[in-house]
């Protein structure tokens, strides 16, 4: 029996066949532009902003955001990825001691800080070594449970480092969760 489908093992002896598109989206090119603008003129020129992306699963959200991080790199942008369903339990503090420990390229201690002691290691590292940070925070939704967590995202916001934040979700309603403050902050 004859077939139109032919194996070509030789993508598996020479891999980078297989890697010439591997972690772009073409099908985004407009949304990574966008995004690569905001990191280029606001965070690599020290000033914040705050994005949200949000969509079905699949749509390649995270995709973008690793791709967008890559790039940042290349500006001279301190990039930081976590995700907060692998990285972290859910809680501020948590997060923190996340985002304080790979910022400062240490482990720190998981008892014995409170979140906002985390988040001023954070800031003070960020502060002595004039980082501009890329902050992307992915399965955003899994932290967004009432006020509880809400005052992660309130104190990233309102934060004076200069900071560029991506929020990634798979809930399109992510948003209407956060309370007010927060919202405004956005």
């Amino acid at each position: 029996m004859d077939s139109d489908f032919t194996i070509n093992y030789e993508i598996f002896e020479k891999p980078w066949l297989l890697c010439e598109r591997l972690g772009t989206v073409p099908e985004r090119k407009a949304q990574v532009n966008r995004l690569l603008y905001m990191v280029k003129n606001r965070v690599a020129k020290g000033s914040s902003f705050n994005v949200f992306i949000y969509g079905w699963t699949g749509t390649g959200k995270t995709l973008v955001v690793k791709h967008i991080l890559r790039e940042a790199e290349k500006m001279d942008v301190t990039p930081l990825y976590i995700n907060c369903q692998k990285d972290a339990d859910g809680s501020s503090t948590e997060l923190f001691r996340f985002i304080a420990s790979n910022i400062r390229n240490e482990k720190l201690p998981v008892r014995g800080f409170k979140a906002s002691e985390y988040f001023q290691l954070f800031e003070e590292h960020v502060k002595e070594k004039k980082l501009k940070v890329l902050l992307a925070v992915d399965e955003f939704d899994s932290i967004i449970e009432g006020e509880r967590n809400d005052n992660f995202l309130y104190k990233l916001l309102r934060s004076e480092t200069p900071l560029g934040f991506i929020a990634v979700s798979n809930n399109v309603l992510v948003k209407e969760k956060l309370v007010p403050r927060t919202k405004s902050s956005i």
